[in-house]
């Protein structure tokens, strides 16, 4: 119920949920979604959330690789994809992964990103807890959404790291 940790949360994530219908989608979840279904490998760029986004995303049929850094990022070639996230430098890294000929997604908070040309942005609103949870939650409810019609490949790989203890 509301009077319990977990129910307050369930709450505030509805609330999340239900405040980012409100401000209207023009398309960005669904392209993000599709960009990353077709993506050939996926860059993961920025932090803390790098490291729990590739976890999630390693589920889906496509290498994901988690950028520690800039020079990461030269292995790259045509045809990958660069999810930034929360980048201070945005501009900077849309240019890169542009030159490099790149998918672009950039995940940042209100007015707080430069609008430069991507392929996809996504806005995470403030929610009561600052963005950590909010963001969290959007990232799981993305990476599901990309899943979606994927679950034979996925329980697939899921079942071959059971089977050796993964």
């Amino acid at each position: 119920g509301p009077d319990s940790p977990f129910g307050r949360e369930i709450e505030r994530q509805i609330s999340l949920l239900r405040r980012m219908e409100a401000r209207g989608d023009d398309g960005s979840f669904q392209r993000t979604v599709e960009l990353l279904r077709g993506a050939g490998r996926i860059f993961v760029w920025g932090e803390p959330w790098a490291a729990v986004v590739c976890r999630d995303l390693a589920y889906l049929p496509r290498p994901v690789s988690r950028v520690l850094g800039p020079e990461s990022l030269l292995e790259a070639r045509a045809g990958d994809t660069a999810l930034l996230l929360f980048l201070e430098r945005e501009d900077g890294a849309i240019r890169f992964c542009r030159d490099r000929q790149m998918t672009t997604i950039a995940i940042s908070l209100p007015g707080t990103a430069p609008r430069q040309a991507v392929d996809a942005r996504l806005t995470i609103p403030p929610g009561p807890n600052g963005f950590g949870l909010e963001c969290g939650w959007l990232l799981l409810t993305l990476v599901q959404a990309a899943a979606e019609g994927m679950e034979t490949e996925i329980q697939r790989r899921h079942e071959e790291l059971n089977a050796h203890g993964l």
